[in-house]
């Protein structure tokens, strides 16, 4: 030592007493013979501990873990600074079976943390994996359980924690060191006996931090399926319970273009699974989302955007999402639904009630039918026991308010009540039943409107005088050979029925058409002065059949004119026929006729003589 070095530490310990002066100097001396030592020991390592006592005894590891076969084909390297680690490379681990070997999983290149003291004493513990370019082949059996492997650690874990339960302490033996486990660029592939799907995954990139098998765990990871990109966040307090097929804390959330969503609450991935906790689940694209998954779900054709947050419960084959709250296109709602998963077609039951209803999507989506040649997607029905209900509902230009709607599919049975709303002032009410089972091929409906604002609908509709000013009823019944949610004019067959009390029909006063038509040939029908038609009581009934209206019956009244007509109408393109009398409401009075033609909304009104009718006169 210098002269300056004792120097100052003389003067450092000048205050303190000779005994402490030589403890001192011993802890000082120690140290330095520590340094020494570590350092003659990672230098003196590479010559202590042999690569094959190493590579045998990572050999050895993966086996106990996995409890099959296990292939190293690489050399081993190892590296002593700053830690000890070795690395393998093209690794196998396989097992047999009657059908023949079976590869479990494939690795380029696995890194591992040991042991120096240990590795020199031949007995290697390894921490702290890196896998590079893996790739593991997964089955889940019948019962949802994963084979992850037979006899392996991982295997006497999982099957200690399921037959003891999670609630019971794993077995010290048992209760292995895993440390950290760093994914790059690997692959997975799960397939599932009971549906004969196979999930795969790749690109998957990513940290396990599990410090032992009774102990939590938590994940992050990106991944690739189906040409998108995913990142999945998951932790849980009790993973091996989990992986044993019993139920245990989960909490998740899962990130990517077509899907986003969280779930915090207790998992099971077992038989149909179970969940207890708080869903989100964000889909800005549902055609997106169903074109990525591989599945075609007519009902959600229409749906273009979905979001909900949920209380969800699973209990047996039963999925609850309890004070659900939704938006469906943009449109906000509030319901509890049960999801039934068992045999046959899915089941939604419950009752919904919306902000505002797209009725016309909605009745798209019950009456949508699989495209044929879907290919290689999976193709889901889905049945459905629904009450939706809507402050505001929209069925084209027409507004409705106050809508309840009753929605039933099954196998056999496709039925839509309408059991109340508002329309024009009026209430409506109604019944659509489907052919077969369906609305896909075709449907019988029952509507009734009583005591609306007919003039209203008639602009909301677009159409063309002369339709009613007044408040009255429409009671229709129809079938037709087309989907629901795609009706054509022309293919629907059945009757109608129009009723009013007192009102007018604009530009139809028919003393004016009479005295116009009889002054020319012919002449529009309507009264260019704006002279309307007022009257008393108005009823039509008429037949429908291929985009023809035949009118059977049609008579308008006032104090002073009883308008009568029969004909035909052809709301196709326009196109009508009527035979018009116009006469004294009194029994036996003398009436006109008249003879309207053309097309819509322009006709043309022609008297006819009397002696065409047989009248001499």
């Amino acid at each position: 030592m210098s002269k300056a070095s004792r120097s100052t530490l003389e003067r450092g310990t000048g205050h303190l007493p000779v005994w402490g002066k030589r403890v001192l100097k011993v802890l000082l001396a120690a140290v330095v013979v520590a340094m020494l030592l570590f350092g003659l020991f990672r230098a003196a390592a590479p010559f202590l501990i042999q690569a094959a006592v190493v590579r045998s005894g990572i050999e050895r590891a993966i086996a106990t873990w996995t409890g099959h076969d296990v292939t190293i084909q690489g050399t081993p390297s190892i590296a002593f600074w700053p830690q000890a680690r070795i690395e393998v490379s093209r690794i196998t681990v396989s097992k047999a079976t009657p059908e023949g070997v079976r590869v479990l999983s494939r690795t380029a290149r696995l890194s591992a943390a040991f042991s120096l003291y240990q590795a020199i004493m031949g007995r290697a513990v390894f921490r702290d994996f890196q896998l590079v370019e893996p790739e593991i082949f997964v089955v889940r059996g019948q019962d949802g359980r994963l084979d992850l492997t037979n006899d392996g650690l991982l295997s006497a874990a999982t099957r200690s924690m399921a037959a003891s339960g999670a609630q019971e302490p794993l077995e010290p033996t048992l209760d292995s060191r895993v440390g950290n486990v760093t994914v790059v660029n690997g692959r997975i592939e799960v397939k599932d006996v009971a549906s004969g799907e196979t999930l795969r995954a790749a690109a998957i990139n990513g940290a396990i931090r599990w410090p032992r098998l009774s102990s939590g765990m938590d994940a992050q990871v990106t991944a690739q399926i189906n040409g998108r990109s995913l990142q999945l966040s998951l932790s849980s307090p009790q993973p091996l319970a989990l992986l044993a097929g019993r139920s245990a804390p989960l909490e998740g959330s899962l990130a990517s273009d077509v899907l986003s969503g969280g779930f915090d609450g207790t998992a099971n991935i077992a038989e149909y699974g179970f969940v207890s906790g708080d869903l989100e689940l964000s889909v800005p694209d549902t055609a997106s989302l169903l074109d990525w998954a591989g599945v075609e779900l007519a009902a959600l054709a229409p749906l273009q955007q979905l979001s909900l947050r949920a209380q969800v419960l699973t209990t047996g084959e039963t999925v609850r999402f309890d004070q659900m709250e939704l938006s469906l296109n943009g449109s906000a709602g509030r319901g509890l639904v049960d999801l039934l998963l068992s045999e046959g077609a899915p089941r939604l039951t419950g009752t919904l009630a919306f902000e505002r209803l797209d009725l016309a999507g909605l009745l798209g989506a019950v009456s949508a039918a699989p495209q044929d040649g879907a290919g290689t997607s999976l193709t889901l029905p889905l049945d459905l026991d629904l009450r939706i209900s809507g402050e505001a509902a929209a069925a084209g230009p027409l507004m409705l308010s106050a809508m309840a709607i009753s929605i039933m599919t099954t196998s056999n049975e496709a039925r839509i009540d309408i059991l109340d709303g508002s329309l024009g002032g009026g209430r409506i009410t109604g019944q659509l039943i489907g052919d077969n089972g369906s609305f896909a091929s075709g449907s019988q409906a029952r509507v009734f409107l009583r005591d609306a604002d007919l003039g209203e609908l008639s602009a909301r509709l677009g159409l063309a005088r002369p339709f009613p000013l007044a408040r009255g009823s429409i009671e229709t019944s129809f079938s037709s050979d087309g989907p629901l949610g795609a009706i054509a004019l022309d293919r629907i067959d059945g009757s109608l029925k129009v009723t009013t009390g007192p009102g007018s029909i604009p530009d139809a006063d028919p003393t004016v058409i009479l005295q116009r038509v009889g002054d020319q040939r012919y002449s529009p029908l309507f009264n260019p002065n704006g002279e309307d038609f007022g009257y008393e009581r108005l009823e039509l009934e008429a037949s429908l059949s291929g985009g023809v209206a035949q009118l059977q019956q049609a008579t308008i009244e006032s104090q002073t004119t009883r308008v009568t007509m029969m004909g035909i109408i052809d709301y196709r393109d326009g196109g009508l026929a009527l035979s018009v009398d116009i006469g004294a409401p009194s029994a036996g009075s003398a009436a006109e006729s008249i003879f309207v033609g053309g097309t819509w909304p322009d006709p043309v009104a022609v008297e006819v003589p009397r002696r065409y009718l047989g009248d001499p006169g």
